[in-house]
């Protein structure tokens, strides 16, 4: 039996046939690994596609909201009592009298022609009315309107935050 076995063992048809089974086990296992690695890879790339797709769509939302707050702040600015900037009355009857405003905004900043910061309106919610407070005498110069975010009208001096 032991001489049986040292012949079969020596024998070239029984080498071929296990390096032919290996060989075939390997392509399969080498095979198997590839598409797994291209289908996570595929898997991968749709995440990410989804992903961006999702951020391009917030971004527009985002966007057209942006750019409709602005046109409101430019609507509401038309008619903003330049004059009267510095007194607190006057610019809390205004956002008072500007509905659009107290709809879009919670604060609203007006920077007056020396570009110092005159006066902080807070709106309240569900219509509860504004308080504004005058921010005159600090003695240094306010930010320029040109430079902050949300600028409506430079020359008419309301910005929004």
């Amino acid at each position: 039996m032991i001489r049986r076995l040292r012949y079969l063992a020596g024998s070239l048809k029984l080498r071929l046939a296990l390096a032919s089974f290996v060989l075939i086990a390997a392509s399969v296992a080498l095979t198997v690994v590839l598409v797994l690695r291209a289908m996570e890879q595929r898997s991968q790339r749709a995440v990410l596609d989804a992903e961006v797709a999702n951020a391009e769509r917030i971004g527009l939302v985002v966007s057209a909201k942006i750019v409709s707050l602005q046109k409101a702040m430019r609507a509401a600015t038309a008619d903003l009592p330049t004059g009267d900037i510095d007194r607190a009355a006057a610019v809390a009857a205004y956002l008072e009298r500007h509905k659009v405003l107290r709809s879009l905004f919670d604060s609203v900043f007006v920077v007056g022609p020396d570009l110092h910061l005159a006066a902080l309106g807070r709106i309240g919610a569900a219509g509860r009315g504004v308080s504004v407070r005058r921010r005159r005498g600090s003695g240094r110069p306010g930010a320029r309107p040109d430079t902050l975010p949300g600028t409506a009208s430079p020359e008419r001096g309301m910005h929004w935050y």
